[in-house]
C-alpha cells in the first residue's frame, strides 16, 4: 500500500517515488468503481482494482504501438483519443515530437477532475477534453481525424458496445483519407475471436501487435 499524501509531489517526493509509491488520490467512481492515483517513479499512475488506466510515458502498450506506427513521421495534425483517461497516449505522442491537435473523450468525471489537476498543466500539446460517452460523441460529431486511438475499458474489460461492427463502422466514418487507428483490446476477453473477424471485415488490411494479454489492432494503408 502506498503512502498517502495530500498535495502534488515536490522534488523530494519525486526522488522518493523511485523507492516508495505515494497515494495521491483515492475515490469511488460511479463509472469505473474504485480508482486510485499513485505517484511512482516520478510519474502519475491511475489504476482500478484490476487494471492500470494511465502511467504517463510508461504506458508500454501504446509506447510499443507508436514505435511500430511512428505517427510523428507522418505529419499528423488531428488526433482523437477515445478513452483519454489521464492522457498517457497524448504524452507519449508529445514526447515523440508529434505536433497535433488532440481531442480526448472521457466519460468518467473523477478521472477528468484528476487529469485537469495533475496532468494537463504539464503538457504543452493543444488538448481539448470532453466528458461524454464515446458512442454519443461519434453520433453527434462529424469531424474526421488522421489518427484515432481507442482505449475504452471499464476496469480490465472493454464494454461490449465498443466491440460491435456498428461501432467500428462509426470509427471508419470519422477517419480522414488514409487515416490510421490503433484499437487496444484484450485477447483473453470473451468473444475476442469474433471481434477480430468483425474488425477485419471493416478494416481488411489489419495488423496486430500482441503485448501480454493486450492486442493492439491497426488498420494498414490502402
Amino acid at each position: 500500500m502506498g503512502v498517502a499524501v495530500t498535495r502534488k509531489p515536490n522534488l523530494l517526493k519525486k526522488l522518493a517515488s523511485y523507492f516508495y509509491s505515494f497515494r495521491l488520490e483515492q475515490e469511488e467512481s460511479s463509472i469505473s468503481g474504485p480508482l486510485e492515483l499513485q505517484y511512482r517513479e516520478g510519474r502519475y499512475m491511475l489504476s482500478t482494482e484490476h487494471a492500470i488506466y494511465s502511467y504517463q510515458d510508461l504506458y508500454h502498450n501504446f509506447r510499443l504501438a507508436f514505435d511500430y506506427l511512428e505517427p510523428e513521421k507522418k505529419g499528423l495534425k488531428s488526433v482523437l483519443i477515445l478513452g483519454f483517461a489521464m492522457g498517457s497516449v497524448c504524452q507519449l505522442l508529445e514526447n515523440r515530437g508529434l505536433n497535433a491537435n488532440y481531442l480526448g473523450i472521457e466519460i468518467d468525471p473523477v478521472i477528468i477532475k484528476w487529469t485537469k489537476q495533475y496532468i494537463l498543466p504539464e503538457l504543452a500539446a493543444n488538448i481539448s477534453l470532453k466528458q461524454t460517452d464515446a458512442i454519443a460523441f461519434l453520433q453527434e460529431n462529424a469531424d474526421k481525424f488522421e489518427l484515432i486511438l481507442i482505449d475504452l475499458f471499464i476496469d480490465n474489460q472493454a464494454p461490449e458496445q465498443f466491440r460491435t461492427k456498428d461501432f467500428l463502422l462509426s470509427i471508419q466514418e470519422h477517419l480522414a483519407p488514409n487515416g490510421r487507428i490503433i484499437y487496444n483490446s484484450m485477447s483473453d476477453q470473451k468473444g475476442h475471436s469474433a471481434f477480430l473477424e468483425q474488425f477485419q471485415q471493416v478494416f481488411p488490411k489489419m495488423h496486430s501487435l500482441q503485448i501480454g494479454k493486450n492486442q493492439l489492432l491497426f488498420n494498414l494503408p490502402k
